[in-house]
């Protein structure tokens, strides 16, 4: 009981989602995403490469190579270890 408790308090401010009252978060912008593969797929040929900043929705669903412009999805990048300096971090 009190656990249940707990966790209905702890997301309480998620409760229009829950309930399916109100879309989650980033749902508008994986819906813009989604427009811009389909497009892609249709403007482009199947050997095309785009370029993406936020790679996931786009790449998948246009069904074309992507560069990932930030490096997150790139193998070489993947295998480094973290940067735990602080000296990039956003006060850094």
């Amino acid at each position: 009981m009190a656990a249940g408790v707990i966790l209905l308090a702890g997301n309480a401010r998620f409760t229009e989602e829950i309930l399916l009252l109100k879309l989650p978060n980033g749902v508008e912008a994986n819906t813009e995403n989604l427009r811009v593969a389909q497009a892609l797929r249709r403007l482009t040929t199947e050997n095309a490469v785009v370029g993406v900043v936020w790679a996931g929705v786009i790449p998948y669903h246009s069904e074309r190579r992507a560069v990932d412009f930030l490096g997150k999805s790139d193998r070489y990048v993947a295998q480094l270890p973290p940067d735990l300096s602080g000296a990039t971090g956003w006060a850094g």
